[in-house]
């Protein structure tokens, strides 16, 4: 973590709280949250959200999904009180199809789970939302949209494998933002 523009770096260790780390969210200088997994063997690996209220000295787990196979990778907050998280599966039965989303309201104090769509090809990699109710969440397979806080979603075309999505809002309120995979994508 820097808080002097980069300049300077310290390290710390997260081992005592996870296994494995994806990504990082901070809010501000001293509000975030690490997407992880409770395990480096994802067979055994719960989703994880951890947070931190104090810039990265502590860390408390927020949300543990009960499911094996499972990890959190990428996080967007659309504003300061709600948040969103995709939960990767890696679990090889195929009856096990049901994607999930975790999702506060709360600041990140407490995460429910949302579901996205039935299919177990459907790996969810980036989300992106432009406000709390509006966003995408890229799958290995496509990508999906939905515009009521993730009560239904629709099919969009995001590429494969779409990584990482960044929308952005200029002064004038235009939107503008990118989706990455196996190819990139520009939001006009």
């Amino acid at each position: 973590m820097s808080h002097d523009g980069g300049e300077t770096w310290t390290s710390k260790s997260l081992n005592e709280d996870c296994k494995m780390l994806f990504d990082i969210d901070m809010l501000d200088k001293n509000i975030g949250f690490a997407c992880a997994a409770t395990s480096e063997n994802v067979t055994q690996a719960n989703a994880l959200i951890l947070k931190t209220i104090d810039g990265g000295k502590t860390w408390k787990k927020v949300f543990q999904s009960s499911r094996p196979y499972e990890l959190t990778w990428k996080a967007s907050f659309p504003s300061k009180k709600v948040g969103y998280v995709t939960i990767q599966s890696y679990n090889p039965d195929s009856t096990v199809n049901q994607q999930h989303i975790a999702k506060t309201i709360d600041g990140g104090e407490t995460w429910t789970e949302i579901d996205l769509i039935v299919d177990n090809q459907a790996r969810e990699f980036g989300v992106g939302f432009i406000t709390e109710e509006y966003g995408f969440v890229g799958t290995y397979n496509s990508g999906y949209e939905t515009k009521d806080g993730g009560k239904t979603w629709q099919k969009v075309d995001l590429g494969m494998a779409c990584n990482n999505i960044r929308i952005y809002q200029d002064s004038e309120g235009k939107r503008y933002g990118y989706a990455i995979g196996v190819n990139i994508f520009k939001m006009q």
